[in-house]
């Protein structure tokens, strides 16, 4: 935890990486449930998963879902948390090389890739 900001009355904390690791997710609670609870309660900047295929395509397809519903959401209406205007998804081939990945390039994913997530709140 790098900080606490207040955020109207509410402490919300900020992690600049957040490391994912779920080997099994048979027993985890629905992904949109568990995403959310990470996104909200650490509002980290970095976000590395790793996890199956089926789990990192619904980090990504939630995060997306967030990140567009953050756009559409009127200025009145906000909720108290900061919102997610950007989402950038990256595959790590090695220590120094990655490569971006979009909706698509999930296809190209195999079990246990380690995938990063840059969010810009």
């Amino acid at each position: 935890m790098n900080h606490l900001q207040q955020h109207h009355s509410i402490a919300i904390c900020h992690v600049a990486v957040l490391d994912v690791y779920i080997i099994s997710c048979h027993d985890l609670m629905p992904c949109p449930s568990f995403v959310d609870a990470l996104l909200w309660s650490c509002h980290s900047r970095r976000l590395n998963v790793l996890s199956s295929v089926e789990m990192i395509t619904c980090f990504m397809d939630r995060l997306i879902f967030v990140k567009n519903s953050s756009h559409s959401t009127s200025h009145e209406s906000q909720s108290c948390h900061s919102q997610l205007k950007e989402v950038k998804a990256y595959k790590i081939l090695s220590e120094h090389e990655d490569v971006k990945l979009n909706t698509g390039g999930l296809a190209t994913l195999t079990a246990m890739d380690k995938i990063y997530f840059l969010l810009d709140w």
